[in-house]
């Protein structure tokens, strides 16, 4: 509990009320995926949430009371490289700041006594560069969509599975 008796929501409990939240409004679907510690660049960074809706790719960053914001920035620049829409999520006491440290593209919700408030709606800009989809892919995955789509590696190394899943795509 903080000063006043508010209590203090951890992420997860945030997480929760972010999905709810999503859910409630109708935009979360039976047919979406959710992804919880979502790696990407090459497993350099982790999202908090991640969401397929689609063809889309969603990005969710949490930062809670205890968190600092130190490196959101460069969070929400590499997410906005993979993710067609990338959401921050604050405690009252960042939102300030976080408004400072993000573009008008990126989506801002302030969490104020277990309600989301909008701040900043953010806009959606889809991603189509084939190797950001690759990027995220484990080795398995990478497999699996070369052997769906009929192409063959000379290896199952990651670098030449990324090679012929990239030139199949600017055939």
């Amino acid at each position: 509990m903080r000063e006043g008796g508010t209590k203090r929501l951890l992420e997860s409990e945030i997480k929760s009320l972010v999905l709810s939240h999503l859910i409630c409004k109708g935009i979360l679907t039976p047919a979406d995926t959710i992804l919880n510690e979502f790696t990407v660049d090459n497993s350099s960074r982790r999202v908090d949430l991640a969401i397929a809706k689609g063809c889309e790719l969603w990005a969710f960053e949490i930062k809670s009371e205890a968190d600092s914001l130190v490196r959101l920035q460069g969070q929400v620049d590499i997410y906005s490289k993979y993710f067609d829409k990338v959401f921050v999520i604050v405690a009252k006491k960042h939102t300030a700041s976080a408004l400072e440290l993000i573009s008008k593209n990126t989506a801002l919700w302030e969490i104020k006594e277990s309600r989301i408030i909008v701040k900043q709606k953010g806009r959606k800009k889809l991603i189509r560069n084939p190797h950001s989809f690759i990027n995220m892919m484990n080795v398995t995955d990478l497999i699996k969509l070369a052997n769906a789509n009929g192409l063959k590696s000379k290896s199952k190394r990651r670098e030449d599975l990324e090679v012929i899943l990239e030139s199949a795509n600017h055939d």
